[in-house]
């Protein structure tokens, strides 16, 4: 064996650790999105639907892919997903008709509104253990986020 090292202690595998916390924070969205007849991530890219929306302005499906990092098909699956439940509109742009805006329903803003309600709660508990120190984890988060983001979406960029 080249690469794995018996001996490693997995909790001191800062991308390992990440991943663990990634999963049990998704399946406490889940849960909270269950409630609601949707899934985690249908519920984030709703919520960011609504969000757009909220503020004026028209979200495509890019947009949503962009600020929720769902990989395109996923997103495009999940508002189709979404529109079969009737909680998005997918509109034709009417400068390019390969390009449409999601729309969220009267339906989905009030599912969106309960739902991340439901989600505000989990979170409060979630994080509670880092109370004071929220603002320095939320900072490295962001540094992680911010300098993988344009390299994730370049594959010449990640190294082999």
């Amino acid at each position: 064996m080249q690469y794995i090292q018996l001996e490693t202690d997995p909790n001191a595998i800062p991308g390992f650790v990440l991943w663990q916390l990634t999963k049990l924070w998704q399946r406490r969205l889940s849960v909270c999105a269950k409630e609601f007849g949707i899934g985690g991530t249908e519920l984030v890219v709703l919520g960011n639907a609504v969000r757009f929306h909220g503020l004026g302005h028209q979200p495509t499906q890019s947009m949503l892919t962009e600020i929720t990092k769902v990989d395109r098909m996923t997103c495009s699956q999940t508002i189709r997903s979404l529109e079969r439940k009737k909680l998005i509109k997918r509109l034709v742009a009417t400068n390019d008709n390969r390009t449409f805006y999601v729309v969220p329903t009267k339906q989905g803003i009030e599912v969106a509104d309960q739902a991340l309600g439901k989600v505000i709660e989990a979170h409060t508990e979630f994080f509670a253990p880092l109370q004071n120190e929220m603002g320095q984890f939320l900072e490295l988060m962001l540094r992680l986020l911010n300098e993988n983001s344009e390299k994730s979406a370049d594959p010449e960029k990640i190294p082999d």
